[in-house]
């Protein structure tokens, strides 16, 4: 793949223009969602504190609290859903556009360098790649990233010994991670390439089927 990260970066990012506020929020709601699942946590750990006598409190009052949590979780996790799904379709559109209006107005020079399938293949298949790892993967990837970090902080307000585990384990996932993307680019570099092969082949074969079965009928008629 030619080209630097930093040119496919501000490819990305001028794309993503009228989207940037929806992916804003949408990286919002997930550590909010992220605040409310420890919210959760500490809130049914003291609701059992209380039931077995540990510390004192009411325990109807802690568990409307853990009600109305459970509410905002599923409220923000509906939002958040139609808002990813909403910016992922203008944004699939406004890529496809751009890359369409792209494609009409070049010039292949090379007649075996490029063939129309496989740019009808990588402008639907491809696209889908792109918009679901700006809509998609990148507010994931934030929202893991402050879950890390609060998790952290309230296992070590918890005990202490329970994010020293965390911190043991992050180095064996980040390895394991790296060997598994690893392996998955190569993978999907084939898929595509296998895909391209494909939709050439059946975009040749419906585009020369009338040309078939109008010499057939030639010689049918000639005979």
């Amino acid at each position: 793949m030619k080209g630097s990260l930093g040119k496919y970066l501000r490819w990305l990012w001028s794309y993503s223009k009228g989207v940037r506020s929806a992916l804003v929020w949408n990286v919002v709601l997930g550590i909010s969602t992220v605040g409310l699942n420890l919210l959760f946590i500490w809130l049914c750990k003291a609701l059992v504190d209380i039931a077995t006598g540990n510390i004192q409190g009411n325990i109807y009052f802690y568990s409307g609290i853990i009600l109305l949590v459970v509410v905002l979780r599923l409220a923000f996790n509906a939002v958040s859903l139609r808002l990813e799904n909403v910016t992922l379709a203008k944004l699939n559109f406004n890529i496809r556009s751009a890359l369409y209006s792209n494609l009409m107005q070049s010039r292949w020079m090379g007649r075996d360098d490029y063939h129309s399938g496989d740019a009808l293949n990588r402008l639907m298949s491809d696209v889908d790649k792109v918009a679901e790892a700006i809509c998609t993967d990148l507010p994931s990837f934030v929202t893991t990233l402050f879950q890390i970090v609060a998790a952290f902080v309230f296992f070590c307000l918890l005990q202490w010994e329970l994010a020293v585990v965390l911190i043991l384990m992050i180095p064996a996932f980040t390895a394991f991670s790296k060997l598994f993307f690893r392996k998955m680019r190569v993978l999907t570099s084939r898929i595509r390439s296998s895909e391209s092969k494909v939709q050439s082949h059946i975009q040749e074969s419906l585009q020369h089927k009338t040309v078939v079965q109008s010499m057939e009928t030639g010689e049918y008629m000639q005979d």
